[in-house]
């Protein structure tokens, strides 16, 4: 007994040195070589060796990959051949969207200035760019959401009417069939996806001047806009990379239990195509609203 216990003393101090090791340094050759060191010293203590291994080298694997996605998801593979029954392991996730050099880089071009999930069936969900807030990073959708986002959900649903054009912004739904879709893609990329708050779209839409060119209603010197709507990748990125945040279409916030459209539509004046914009909504369908969702980082 009393070597049991000094034995387990002396592993739980090699443990404590472990986790005090850089996840720079590790790769599946190094875990290798320290689990077959401490086992061979520690012979009896070899199943609690392993499990402390393998969560570090998870822990390492959400590390890394907050800036090497590709090092991380190797790390973990390698990790899951010398320990296949770690829980740790098969739980730990790589966040696309929670990569440190997205955040505020919507702008840039690229894959290094966007995110996006892959769905259950093998597509992918809306682009994504990452603005910085006061709590964490959070994802929000770069374009208004449109039909050819929307095609596999209504295939599956009676309560979709029938689609536009597959670039246009969606609308003419109810908000409870935007709910729906949220949950649904929600459930098909294991991420959280919802309207965003007022406050978060507000962020969104960041500081500065509007677009002067923002789709909505103007006649000037000849100048006629906001006949109709525009594909939603038409229009100039703000700030943080979101383009037609203001005109286009009105779109969809919550602002606690309340339900608003934000923003401005195609069909308002220029000077109410603004963020400061916000009317109640009731919810039902019509051809001004549509909208965009924002995703939490995990």
């Amino acid at each position: 007994d009393t070597a049991r216990r000094s034995a387990a003393r002396a592993v739980e101090a090699e443990l404590r040195q472990l986790r005090n090791v850089s996840c720079q340094r590790m790769d599946g050759t190094e875990l290798g070589r320290m689990a077959r060191q401490l086992r061979s010293r520690f012979p009896n203590e070899a199943r609690k060796i392993d499990g402390a291994i393998a969560d570090y080298a998870a822990s390492c694997v959400v590390s890394i990959g907050a800036t090497d996605q590709d090092r991380a998801m190797t790390l973990r593979r390698d990790a899951l051949q010398l320990f296949p029954d770690s829980a740790a392991l098969k739980k730990a996730r790589l966040d696309p969207c929670a990569m440190e050099y997205l955040v505020g880089r919507g702008n840039q071009p690229g894959r290094g200035g966007f995110c996006v999930d892959e769905l259950k069936n093998g597509s992918t969900g809306p682009r994504l760019v990452v603005i910085p807030t006061a709590q964490r990073p959070l994802a929000v959708s770069k374009y208004e959401i449109r039909w050819q986002m929307l095609a596999e959900f209504c295939a599956n649903r009676n309560t979709c009417p029938e689609m536009g054009d597959p670039d246009a912004p969606v609308r003419n739904i109810d908000i409870d069939t935007v709910n729906d879709y949220a949950r649904w893609l929600s459930e098909a990329s294991g991420y959280t996806y919802r309207l965003p708050t007022l406050e978060e779209w507000r962020k969104a839409v960041g500081d500065g001047t509007p677009d002067p060119n923002r789709n909505c209603r103007l006649r000037l010197a000849g100048v006629s806009r906001g006949a109709a709507v525009v594909p939603v990748t038409i229009g100039i990125d703000g700030p943080w990379g979101l383009v037609n945040t203001l005109g286009n279409v009105r779109e969809w916030v919550m602002d606690g239990d309340r339900l608003l459209a934000a923003g401005g539509s195609f069909s308002d004046p220029l000077s109410e195509c603004v963020p400061e914009t916000a009317v109640s909504h009731d919810g039902k369908a019509d051809g001004m609203t549509g909208f965009r969702l924002v995703r939490e980082v995990q």
